[in-house]
């Protein structure tokens, strides 16, 4: 099998870059693995190709790197795309938090759903479908594999309007699992699961204990009716007491979807975008020398995405995190043509979500409503229209007011001049 050539669009974030590059270049199994880093800031771009090579001599695992700035230059010919894309990150994060409550839209976060989940949307979606459109003509048959926000709106779009592969990468049911084994006694290996939902809104459809198969839910529900919920965790705890499953990802997440979030989580953006700083040290901690760079070329692998990737080239079986997929008849009741979260089922060289069957009601009811959403969000991103994009607004369950809807659309539109032009 002849090693994978890779491409990294974005390689110069430091939220995804760090331990990206540690999973790529430190794996034995991508030995031989060519690697191109790619990023439109040339000095980040350097730092990130120093970065990578000094944790390949680190590991001695025989792969290359290299870097430009022509994404064009690198995807002829690769087999794996993977992007992680942001336009101006913490600023226009925090507009798309703040603006809408200046309108009295009483959201969280603004990141992946309500008011600011659109203009996130609006942003992201016509460069990723750029990048797929170079694919096609240059590396048609490569993997385009993102962890690009809005995840599940990005392929929901690629779905509508590209034939490449895309899968859609989220640490968050991985993340949330060890801390549901913590509260149940047990340890994250314990526990068996099914998932299912939209990105960041991600419900254990099933929990059972992975050696003896017990059902863990009715010892998880105890928990939650008698317990005082962790810090950042109220809001989910509170929906498996009144839906009877749990929604993954914690309430920062959750909280975007409902239009009661905000009861539990009032944080703002500048507690994610502010971590930028500590992100740019630590990476520049390792480049200088004032952190061995053993510690990271010698760490535990495990990155989804990567683990991903390897199970595709070498076309293992096997059964492993979640991935965002087009539905394909995983969850009977949801939109067949919709974009969903799961378990992901590796075969071949090739992936699709586990099923599902039956998603219990009313979590099917939230999930239809916000790939309505999604659905309406990413027509707009792609046909420009602004009507669309108002129309996904007053769905919204955060949204109240049809004239400060027109507002806020028009108020972003002047503000953030990276937005597509509606018409």
């Amino acid at each position: 099998m002849a090693p994978p050539n890779i491409v990294v669009l974005g390689a110069g974030s430091r939220s995804f870059g760090l331990y990206t590059l540690r999973s790529l270049l430190a794996e034995p199994r991508l030995e031989g693995a060519h690697v191109i880093l790619v990023d439109i800031d040339p000095g980040r771009l350097a730092e990130a190709v120093r970065l990578g090579e000094m944790i390949r001599d680190a590991s001695g695992v025989p792969t290359t790197v290299g870097g430009t700035t022509d994404r064009r230059e690198a995807l002829g010919g690769c087999d794996y795309v993977i992007v992680s894309l942001a336009v101006k990150r913490s600023l226009r994060w925090q507009e798309d938090f703040y603006r809408p409550l200046r309108w009295g839209f009483n959201h969280c976060l603004g990141e992946n759903a309500g008011p600011g989940g659109l203009f996130h949307t609006l942003r992201n979606i016509p460069r990723m479908v750029a990048i797929a459109r170079d694919m096609e003509e240059l590396c048609p048959d490569a993997s385009l594999l993102t962890f690009t926000n809005p995840e599940n709106r990005i392929c929901q779009a690629l779905k509508m309007t590209s034939p490449i592969r895309a899968l859609g990468f989220c640490h968050g049911v991985l993340g949330t699992l060890p801390r549901v084994a913590g509260w149940l006694g047990l340890e994250a290996e314990d526990l068996d699961y099914s998932a299912c939902g939209v990105n960041h809104f991600v419900w254990l459809t099933r929990l059972c204990h992975a050696r003896t198969g017990e059902d863990l839910y009715p010892a998880f529900r105890a928990f939650a009716a008698t317990r005082p919920a962790p810090p950042g965790w109220e809001l989910c705890l509170e929906m498996l007491r009144a839906f009877d499953y749990f929604p993954t990802t914690g309430d920062s997440h959750v909280g975007e979807f409902v239009s009661y979030g905000r009861e539990y989580y009032t944080a703002g953006a500048d507690t994610h975008t502010l971590s930028d700083d500590t992100l740019n040290q630590t990476f520049r901690d390792y480049l200088e020398g004032r952190r061995d760079i053993s510690e990271i070329a010698s760490a535990p692998g495990g990155e989804v995405l990567v683990e991903s990737l390897i199970a595709l080239h070498r076309k293992e079986q096997r059964r492993f995190g979640t991935v965002i997929l087009p539905n394909n008849g995983a969850a009977d009741n949801l939109p067949a043509e919709g974009v969903l979260e799961g378990v992901a089922l590796f075969e071949d060289g090739r992936v699709r979500l586990e099923s599902v069957g039956h998603v219990p009601e009313p979590v099917a009811a939230m999930l239809r409503l916000e790939m309505d959403i999604q659905r309406l969000a990413a027509q707009a991103a792609l046909n420009g229209s602004k009507k669309t994009a108002l129309q996904a607004l007053l769905l919204d369950p955060n949204v109240d007011s049809l004239e400060r809807a027109e507002g806020l659309l028009a108020d972003m539109l002047e503000r953030q001049d990276d937005l597509p032009e509606l018409r």
